[in-house]
């Protein structure tokens, strides 16, 4: 049983729903497993800051954006609620959360050095999780 691995990002703007039919049987598409380990383990290997750093009150710079890119991305790869998010960086409150993603989405459209490094997370949480494969 031969599997190949497919990029879903090898033909942009090609959606699976948008194949025919005996192709679509022939593709089968698995869940994307996110989970909060895989997300501090990319935010870890790319910025070399660990989770215990992320969740301490700590202020420095680097590790302000860690815990903005983790707050952003637990929001969007897990949909957790503000509150929960807050609990797993030292009991923060919703709004400090909140404020973190905002945050989030103004420093990627104006700070390149930012950028690289969300980028770089979010591709290295997307490796971390389940592709599309050949049955």
């Amino acid at each position: 049983m031969n599997k190949s691995v497919i990029s879903p990002y090898a033909y942009p703007g090609i959606r699976l729903a948008d194949l025919p039919a005996v192709i679509r049987t022939v593709i089968k598409k698995k869940g994307r497993q996110y989970n909060q380990t895989i997300i501090s383990d990319s935010i870890n290997r790319v910025m070399n800051i660990p989770f215990k750093d992320i969740a301490h009150k700590n202020r420095r710079k680097t590790i302000v954006d860690a815990r903005r890119i983790y707050c952003y991305q637990m929001k969007h790869k897990l949909n957790w609620s503000l509150k929960e998010i807050g609990s797993t960086i030292g009991g923060r409150d919703h709004t400090t959360v909140l404020y973190n993603i905002q945050t989030y989405r103004d420093l990627y459209e104006t700070d390149d050095n930012f950028r690289d490094w969300a980028d770089k997370i979010e591709q290295n949480i997307d490796l971390s999780s389940a592709d599309l494969t050949f049955k």
